[in-house]
């Protein structure tokens, strides 16, 4: 009997599975450097310029190394380059989480920054008090946000080839994997060890119900960062294998930014009770 295997679980091409072993090798560094900054106090002294270049350092090896070191897809238009619809898609999903959903945590979880910028950007009409969002933070999250979801992309496909699931198994898995990412990433930043730079009123309560909504995020964007070049089902129900367009993947970041920032507002008021 012939065994058929899931194209899902492995990634579309070698193109993306070369960059995703660069955004694992990155993500130590990215991580090291963070933990230097903060724990050693260097931010509290930091002006606007210096957080400003921090933020860019943080996220211009994702574009410098597949520049400087090629990729398998290197001959390719840069249009159709892997890494290029990577960090478009992560870029957007990342723009649309800091200006309009950080504002849903600010409210539903008392978090507070403490980053002594005055260079903020952060939505006006939708989002409702005093909280700013330190525009730094929007470029170190391309960093965070490319090695969380690389590692959940690969723990996804992992179990697709170990367990074989059908759609309630994947469901559950992507759940799971969101939750625990969430959780991971709230237990190592929310701590006294970095109150300078930003808390939360109840930290106990963001560990474990706030990260539940801080979940909501990755439970929408896994499955949709997925899709990334993977091919449609045509008539005879067989998958093909093709390159998306820019305008393909602004859509599909931009939809997975809508839908995760509706999911995100209805946990605020069914879970946590915000008005």
């Amino acid at each position: 009997m012939a065994i058929t295997v899931d194209p899902l679980s492995s990634p579309p091409n070698d193109a993306a599975e070369s960059y995703e072993r660069f955004v694992l090798v990155y993500s130590p560094v990215w991580i090291l450097a963070v933990a230097v900054v903060q724990l050693g106090g260097l931010m509290t002294s930091w002006g606007n310029l210096t957080y400003l270049l921090f933020g860019i350092g943080l996220a211009l090896p994702l574009v410098l190394w597949p520049l400087i070191r090629g990729t398998p897809d290197q001959d390719r238009p840069w249009t159709e380059r892997y890494w290029v619809r990577f960090n478009l898609w992560i870029g957007l999903f990342t723009w649309s989480g800091s200006y309009f959903v950080t504002h849903i945590f600010f409210q539903s979880l008392g978090m507070k920054y403490r980053f002594p910028t005055d260079w903020t950007f952060e939505a006006v009409i939708g989002g409702a008090g005093s909280e700013k969002v330190p525009f730094f933070l929007y470029l170190m999250t391309q960093a965070y946000f490319a090695t969380y979801h690389v590692v959940m992309a690969r723990l996804l496909r992992a179990f697709r080839r170990w367990a074989r699931p059908g759609p309630v198994g994947v469901a559950l898995a992507i759940a799971v994997i969101a939750y625990v990412v969430a959780f991971a990433e709230t237990f190592a930043m929310a701590n006294p060890l970095l109150a300078d730079y930003f808390e939360y009123t109840d930290r106990n309560f963001m560990l474990w119900v706030g990260s539940s909504g801080y979940a909501m995020l990755f439970i929408v964007s896994l499955p949709m960062f997925e899709r990334i070049d993977r091919g449609e089902r045509n008539s005879v129900g067989r998958s093909s294998l093709g390159r998306w367009t820019l305008g393909r993947t602004a859509l599909e970041a931009m939809a997975a930014s809508w839908l995760a920032l509706q999911l995100i507002d209805l946990w605020a008021m069914f879970v946590v009770g915000v008005a």
